[in-house]
């Protein structure tokens, strides 16, 4: 999952969130470095990763990728997910989604310098532009895997993966749906 989800799926406590949000920028010896809760985030983080990189739902959206971008496949799920997370929200929150991207935000921004410096350049850039809410236009999500592709030092295809999902919008919806509903179970039992 990608930051919107990770930040849904977040325990309700401000420490929570810091680790699930930093959890892609924290690597080695973290014990000394954070506290107790954040720790618990990051660990919380990586297992929702692991859980939906191999779940049998996941793994078959896979197919929906187009063969020279499988090895990127993950990735670019996730961020059809965030997408279909931020256009249906109300289904699975009675917090509107603003509001929640607000609280995020802030609970990120007050605490921006004991974050990794990685994660400080991020947090400012989705600030800025707001990615959470923004992740609800089609348009934003080929803007993020465009941005991906360039952040890779392999040669990739990635900003053509938005065909994938433009051309299998509604198989992919419901398959989010599915397997969303089943990840969140899987969250709450954490």
């Amino acid at each position: 999952m990608n930051f919107l989800a990770h930040s849904f799926l977040s325990k309700n406590d401000d420490e929570s969130v810091i680790g699930n949000m930093i959890a892609d920028f924290v690597k080695g010896r973290l014990k000394d470095q954070y506290s107790p809760k954040i720790l618990a985030g990051i660990e919380f983080h990586r297992k929702i990763d692991s859980y939906t990189d191999s779940h049998p739902i996941v793994i078959d959206c896979k197919n929906y990728i187009q063969e020279k971008n499988r090895r990127f496949a993950g990735i670019i799920l996730d961020m059809f997910f965030d997408h279909f997370l931020a256009l249906n929200w109300d289904k699975f929150s009675p917090i509107p989604l603003e509001q929640h991207t607000q609280n995020i935000y802030d609970i990120l921004d007050k605490n921006k310098y004991d974050l990794p410096k990685t994660f400080q350049y991020v947090l400012s850039l989705m600030i800025e532009r707001n990615w959470f809410v923004s992740y609800k236009k089609i348009e934003v999500i080929g803007y993020a895997l465009d941005n991906i592709s360039n952040r890779l030092s392999k040669e990739n295809h990635i900003p053509d993966s938005i065909f994938d999902l433009r051309d299998n919008y509604q198989e992919l919806e419901s398959r989010f749906f599915e397997f969303f509903g089943e990840l969140r179970g899987y969250g709450e039992e954490l």
